[in-house]
């Protein structure tokens, strides 16, 4: 193999690893951003501190459905359902709840 191959076979193989580690970053930064989010609006539901800000939910809810993450799909619905049944919106509130019904069933169906 000659120099020059062989410096082009460096350059493709360092584009490949940069294009790797921001496609690794991004994904990491997805998760850590919707499984805090989640994780800080179920203390706060457990802990019974009324909640009118669905922001961080919205994170989580949004990564699991584009990852079709069924069992983090149907927690994540369940605690937006919360934050509409605090915001006294009990339509909204049971479409969510609903939403999750739906998701927890999808995953009995695969449970024997």
């Amino acid at each position: 193999m000659s120099v020059r191959n062989t410096a082009k076979a460096a350059h493709s193989l360092k584009e490949l690893s940069i294009d790797w580690l921001i496609q690794t970053l991004c994904f990491l930064h997805a998760f850590l951003m919707s499984t805090s989010s989640q994780w800080l609006t179920e203390v706060k539901d457990k802990n019974f501190i009324q909640q009118t800000e669905d922001s961080q939910i919205r994170i989580a809810v949004q990564y699991y459905d584009s990852i079709k993450d069924i069992p983090m799909q149907a927690k994540s619905y369940y605690y937006w359902g919360c934050i509409r049944r605090d915001q006294n919106n009990h339509p909204e509130a049971l479409k969510k709840f609903f939403t999750a019904i739906t998701h927890a069933q999808s995953i009995s169906d695969f449970m024997p």
